[in-house]
C-alpha cells in the first residue's frame, strides 16, 4: 500500500503510528509491507486498513499534507 508521505522520513513517521495501533509492518520506501494471514475474515483485513489509513491521515495533518 503507498503512503500519501511526501518528506524524507514521514514514512518512518507512518509506519511507527501504524506499529502503535498494533499492526506489525515494515516500511520499504514509500510503502508499507505486511504478511498477514493468507486465509483471514474480512472484518480483520478491514481493521487493518483502517488502522493504516488513520495513521497515515494523522501524519499527513501533522505535516501539513
Amino acid at each position: 500500500m503507498a503512503c500519501a508521505a511526501r518528506a524524507r522520513g514521514d514514512e518512518q513517521t507512518v509506519y511507527q503510528r501504524v506499529f502503535q495501533r498494533g499492526l506489525a509492518c515494515v516500511p520499504a520506501g514509500h510503502n508499507l509491507r505486511a504478511s498477514p494471514r493468507i486465509v483471514m475474515d474480512m472484518e480483520i483485513a478491514a481493521k487493518g486498513m483502517d488502522l493504516i489509513e488513520k495513521s497515515i491521515a494523522e501524519v499527513e495533518q501533522e505535516f501539513g499534507y
